[in-house]
């Protein structure tokens, strides 16, 4: 599969993270590739020096959650599943009150 790359990628609010005085919100891009993480290292790079020229620079205010099937495409739902259930748990735990 050597230059094929199937990734799924999602912008999602992971909520505010308190640094001082100041709330600043985070961002988590989690994006589900067939390929393996060597396979995706150029793309990820590219993906990531182009989010921080718009100004989202990872552990600043950019999280990512990167999942890999190693070209299995039988464990892409398990990675789906995983990264939903995640998404799930961030909104529960920063939902005020």
């Amino acid at each position: 599969m050597p230059g094929f790359v199937v990734s799924i990628v999602l912008l999602a609010l992971a909520g505010p993270a308190a640094t001082g005085a100041q709330a600043i919100k985070m961002y988590r891009v989690a994006a589900i590739s067939l390929a393996s993480d060597a396979d995706n290292k150029s793309y990820n790079a590219t993906f990531s020096a182009a989010l921080r020229e718009l100004g989202y620079v990872e552990g600043r205010n950019l999280v990512f959650d990167l999942r890999y099937a190693d070209g299995d495409v039988n464990r892409l739902p398990k990675l789906v599943d995983e990264v939903i259930a995640f998404n799930d748990d961030s909104h529960r735990h920063n939902r005020r009150r």
